[in-house]
């Protein structure tokens, strides 16, 4: 993909970071990013306990959209969850219906019991 400006960012690297959480115990930085230098924005997980080994894509989101609202529950009802959000998709698309612009919120587990 290539910016306005000309610069490119590697599809399978981290661009422009603007949320994080951390999951005790299971050894992973989520990394959200808000970057106009991937088509889609993503959600990243590091392996803090493997710094060598590359982030894995855990989820993207649409067009337009940042990865926000991350936020890491250890225990509910004995497993983990992370909250995660798509904020404006669509932003700046013509064509999209408003259900289409609306933010989306989810949840990612269980993650196993520590």
């Amino acid at each position: 993909i290539t910016s306005e400006d000309g610069v490119r960012c590697d599809i399978d690297q981290m661009a422009n970071p603007d949320n994080i959480a951390y999951l005790p115990g299971h050894g992973l930085l989520m990394v959200a990013e808000d970057t106009s230098r991937h088509e889609l924005n993503v959600l990243w997980a590091f392996d803090v306990e493997k710094p060598d080994t590359n982030p894995i894509r855990v989820l993207t989101v649409p067009p337009g959209a940042e990865v926000s609202g991350i936020h890491w529950y250890r225990d509910v009802g004995g497993h983990g969850y992370l909250t995660v959000a798509a904020q404006h998709p669509y932003l700046g698309l013509e064509g999209a219906t408003t259900d289409e612009r609306r933010s989306v919120a989810g949840v990612l587990g269980p993650f196993p019991p520590l």
